[in-house]
């Protein structure tokens, strides 16, 4: 399944200044949410553009993996937001977020935008 994310970059002249790469502050988002609730709702990309960091914030879970009763209740399943790795079936196949934002998105953003390299900070 693709998996969805929001990025904010500073402007251009901060990443300059910084030296082309700027800190990544990674937000996990709450029940419910998507990767587009804290972008949209919390109005961090101004205070971001002023410290100079970038703001990468990844879905929740999987969106389309139709497992059966992923949709039954708002804690469990899509939007619950358990940033790690389902182990029992039939959850297994697609809900393993640890594994998607540790060895994939990191590592993808890091390749492909100014962000500093080593560890990220999560909120």
């Amino acid at each position: 399944l693709s998996m969805k994310y929001s990025v904010f970059l500073p402007p251009q002249i901060v990443i300059d200044d910084a030296g082309g790469k700027v800190p990544a502050l990674i937000y996990l988002a709450g029940l419910t949410c998507n990767e587009e609730t804290f972008m949209t709702k919390a109005g961090a990309q101004r205070l971001a553009a002023t410290l100079g960091l970038a703001l990468i914030a990844p879905d929740t879970s999987p969106r389309g993996a139709n497992v059966p009763g992923e949709t039954d209740s708002w804690d469990m399943g899509v939007a619950a937001s358990f940033y790690l790795d389902a182990v029992q079936a039939p959850w297994a196949k697609n809900y393993r977020m640890e594994t998607w934002l540790t060895t994939e998105l990191l590592p993808l953003l890091t390749a492909t935008l100014p962000l500093q390299p080593g560890r990220p900070m999560y909120s």
